[in-house]
């Protein structure tokens, strides 16, 4: 009952919060005031410090309350970390932090989103930790199955601290600036780790960087499936078009609001609808 009535609460809480986001967003775009922008976007970096700390304490209660099921398919490891390197390869770059990822033509069966969110989290605290160097990820296939091995040049973690890395809200104690975070990556990544039946090692030296290691058994594995090369179709001229209306459907009036705002700002007219019945209504 605890469980459920934690997870109804930040449901509810997110709805305001992605109110103040569109909000914020709109405002952004009607100020011009170098003053002005400075504050908004200082005030967008704490909604987002807000929204991720929503989530993650959203995650931990789904999964320890067990209503996460994970959904398997055959998914390609290349095309994962292909999205992950696009996400977070701006980021290293302003850091001036290398990231490095291995090619692979790997396939697992797995649930494509909780395995993401791994590799999410595990590159995430990486560059969190890691002032110089980079980043990689890398493979070591052997009988038992397959290591995903996530690696960085940062501060590195104390062996005392070694055990507590995974424990909710526990972050290091290295000296340095302190990281965004809320010290609930680990905690997410090793619990989706034993839901799909991996398990997960760190191994760190202090001040020359730490290696994060998925280990997903052999069983897990499975062949490279073929996949059909369409042959590349005539080329299209592109032609310069109004914007087309965009539908809106929103059961909360604020987001909607704010929402149909942002969307108009940006050149899309809005056709608001508060429920699925109503935007069909609309046609």
């Amino acid at each position: 009952m605890l469980g459920i009535t934690i997870l109804v609460g930040f449901g509810d809480l997110r709805q305001p919060l992605q109110t103040l986001q569109l909000l914020n967003a709109a405002l952004a775009r009607r100020l011009t005031g170098e003053g002005e922008l400075d504050l908004i976007h200082r005030q967008q970096s704490a909604l987002e410090s807000m929204a991720d700390l929503l989530n993650a304490l959203l995650d931990v209660t789904k999964l320890e309350s067990g209503n996460i099921q994970p959904n398997l398919d055959v998914v390609p490891v290349a095309d994962v970390l292909a999205g992950l390197q696009q996400q977070f390869e701006a980021v290293a770059a302003s850091r001036g932090l290398a990231l490095r990822i291995q090619p692979t033509s790997l396939c697992l069966r797995t649930d494509r989103i909780l395995f993401r969110q791994i590799l999410q989290n595990l590159l995430n605290n990486a560059l969190q930790y890691t002032r110089e160097g980079g980043v990689t990820v890398g493979f070591q296939q052997g009988p038992e199955g397959l290591s995903i091995r996530v690696s960085d040049t940062g501060v590195g973690i104390p062996a005392p601290e070694l055990d507590r890395v995974f424990d909710e809200y526990y972050r290091g104690s290295s000296k340095g600036p302190r990281p965004r975070g809320f010290g609930l990556g680990l905690t997410i990544v090793r619990q989706i780790s034993r839901l799909l039946g991996y398990t997960v090692k760190v191994e760190s030296e202090l001040g020359r960087g730490t290696t994060f290691a998925l280990q997903v058994p052999a069983v897990h594995l499975v062949a490279t499936p073929e996949v059909a090369i369409d042959s590349p179709g005539p080329a299209v001229a592109r032609l310069d078009v109004p914007k087309p209306a965009l539908l809106v459907s929103e059961d909360d009036a604020a987001v909607r609001d704010a929402l149909d705002l942002v969307l108009s700002l940006e050149g899309y007219p809005p056709r608001p609808a508060r429920c699925g019945g109503a935007a069909l209504a609309s046609f």
